[in-house]
C-alpha cells in the first residue's frame, strides 16, 4: 500500500501486494479518527495490500488523500465502505421499516440515514455516514456500497460460543463492544479511550448495567491490541477469559496478527 505523504495523515501499517495478486475489490473501513484500506482477492479470498491510517479529524484533504490509495490500488473494482462511525442504533426487525424516523430522532438530525438487516440477531442497524465522506464516496465511486460495522461483527462468527460475551474491537482512538447475556444481544455502542483503564471502566459498567458475572464472562478482543501491550494486560487483571478472536489469517505478514483485521475480514464475508 503506498505511502501517503501527508502530515494531516498518520500511516500504522503498510503491506504491499508483494504477491502479485490480482485486486477483484476494495474494502475501506472508515471511522471518526481512523480509515483501512485493503485490496481484496476474491479467488485466493485474502488481502492483496492493506493501509492503516490515523487523523485527528475528517476533512476534504484527508478523504481526497484516501480516495486516491483507494484508486491506486484498484481504479475499477468496486469499492466497499464499513462505517465505524459511533452514530448507530439497532432497532428490532418489526420496526425496521422505521429506522431512519428512529434513527433522526434518537440523534436529533435530518442525516441521510443507511440501514442494514442482520436477520441472525432479528435487528436492523440503522447509522449514518458523514455527509462530506458519503456524498464524495458517492460521487467517485459507481458501485460504492456501505454497511456498519456492527451488521457484520454480528453476521459472521468470532470464533467462541459463549453465551455471556463481551466482543471488543480496537481503533487507535476508539474501541466499540458488542454485548451477549443468555445467548441474547443486549448492547452495541462506541466508547473513546486514551488510556487502558478507561477501556476496563467501560467495560465493568456494562457488566455491573447488565449484570453480567465476570467469572464466566468471554471477553473477545479484536483490533490494534496485542498480548505484550499494556491494555491487553489491564483486560487480564480484572476479567478471567480474555481471547483474542479466532480471525483467519488474510495476508501472508509476520509482524501483524490476524486480529488486527478482523473488521476487513468481516466485511470480505459480507460484501457482495
Amino acid at each position: 500500500m503506498r505511502t501517503l505523504q501527508k502530515k494531516r495523515l498518520k500511516q500504522i501499517i503498510s503491506i504491499e501486494n508483494e504477491q502479485g495478486l490480482t485486486t477483484d475489490k476494495v474494502l475501506c473501513e472508515w471511522g471518526p479518527q481512523h480509515c483501512c484500506i485493503a485490496g481484496w482477492s476474491d479467488s485466493n479470498n485474502r488481502a492483496t495490500e492493506i493501509g492503516y491510517y490515523s487523523f485527528q479529524k475528517i476533512t476534504p484533504d484527508v478523504i481526497r488523500s484516501i480516495f486516491q490509495t483507494i484508486r491506486k490500488t484498484n481504479s475499477s473494482a468496486p469499492v466497499y465502505f464499513c462505517s465505524e462511525f459511533p452514530e448507530a442504533l439497532l432497532i428490532p426487525l418489526k420496526w425496521g421499516t422505521q429506522g431512519a424516523q428512529l434513527w433522526q430522532s434518537f440523534y436529533s438530525s435530518n442525516a441521510p440515514v443507511l440501514t442494514d438487516t442482520v436477520d441472525q440477531w432479528q435487528v436492523v442497524v440503522a447509522h449514518a455516514v458523514p455527509s462530506l465522506l458519503l456524498n464524495e464516496a458517492e460521487a467517485q465511486f459507481s458501485a460504492a456500497a456501505f454497511c456498519h460495522g456492527f451488521s457484520n461483527s454480528l453476521k459472521v462468527h468470532n470464533g467462541f460460543i459463549a453465551n455471556d460475551s463481551l466482543s471488543v474491537h480496537f481503533t487507535p482512538y476508539n474501541f466499540r463492544v458488542i454485548a451477549r447475556k443468555d445467548g441474547q444481544l443486549f448492547l452495541a455502542q462506541m466508547y473513546p479511550y486514551q488510556t487502558p483503564l478507561d477501556v476496563v471502566y467501560y467495560l465493568l459498567k456494562i457488566c455491573e448495567e447488565f449484570n453480567m458475572p465476570k467469572d464466566i464472562l468471554y471477553v473477545v478482543v479484536s483490533g490494534l491490541i496485542e498480548e505484550s501491550s499494556a491494555l491487553y494486560t489491564e483486560l487480564t487483571n480484572y476479567f478471567q477469559t480474555v481471547q483474542f478472536a479466532a480471525t483467519p489469517a488474510i495476508i501472508n505478514h509476520a509482524s501483524y496478527p490476524p486480529h488486527y483485521f478482523t473488521t476487513l475480514y468481516n466485511l470480505s464475508a459480507c460484501a457482495s
